[in-house]
């Protein structure tokens, strides 16, 4: 199971983006832009409800549920 992070800003089309670490947000958009720094969103208690509100933006953490791989069946060939 992985973690994704979506950014929804209040204003601006298109108004969500969905990265795949806290630190990649930082990569197209600059904390004036985020309304906060880095370093406020790795603070793991900003987290507890799910999301963090901003004064531009909710960001979010939200479980990936990606389908299991089963392993391909080898056939004998005689």
């Amino acid at each position: 199971m992985d973690n994704i992070v979506s950014v929804n800003f209040y204003t601006g089309e298109p108004a969500r983006y969905f990265f795949g670490s806290l630190s990649a947000i930082f990569e197209a958009f600059t904390p004036e832009q985020v309304g906060c720094s880095l370093h406020d969103l790795l603070n793991k208690d900003k987290f507890r409800g799910g999301c963090v509100m901003t004064s531009t933006c909710v960001i979010a953490k939200h479980k990936l549920y990606r389908k299991s791989n089963k392993k391909s069946r080898t056939t004998k060939q005689s």
